[in-house]
């Protein structure tokens, strides 16, 4: 929050020639109060991001490095998937069915396509940075039944 504020306030501060040092104080007591207001809650936004990243399909490195962008700190993620593991068991297979049923690959492509599309789904499975023994785990299961 404090780096788009001051990003936004220098840029206002040039376009209408005022000090540059007043106004990133400001912006520092403006997150200051926010945060001690409880307006600004780390863990909140990343176990929020972390379940719709999960829910999208997104895998955990993947995860890490978008919660990492957006400035949340490491001992915060780890507690996140800490905490999505305690919730859905294995976030990283929940993910992969995202992907997978988003993809429309494995378990979700029609049955005479499966074998001859396997390994292509493996290695899309791959790119997206999943492990090979999860993606064998979902390219396994049996046919979705909601559709192709």
């Amino acid at each position: 929050m404090h780096e788009v504020l001051r990003r936004r306030a220098l840029r206002e501060a040039r376009a209408l020639d005022l000090d540059a040092r007043e106004i990133e104080a400001r912006v520092a007591r403006v997150v200051a109060r926010a945060v001690e207001a409880g307006l600004v809650d780390d863990a909140a936004f990343a176990l929020s991001r972390a379940r719709n990243l999960v829910a999208r399909g997104a895998s955990p490195r993947l995860l890490r490095a978008r919660l990492r962008e957006k400035g949340v700190p490491e001992e915060t993620i780890e507690r996140v998937l800490q905490e999505l593991a305690e919730e859905m068991g294995d976030p990283t297979r929940e993910a992969a069915r995202a992907f997978a049923r988003r993809r429309r690959i494995g378990p979700h492509r029609p049955p005479e396509e499966r074998d001859a599309m396997r390994q292509r789904d493996l290695a899309a499975f791959a790119r997206a940075g999943f492990s090979y023994a999860v993606a064998r785990k979902v390219l396994d299961e049996p046919a979705a039944t909601d559709g192709p």
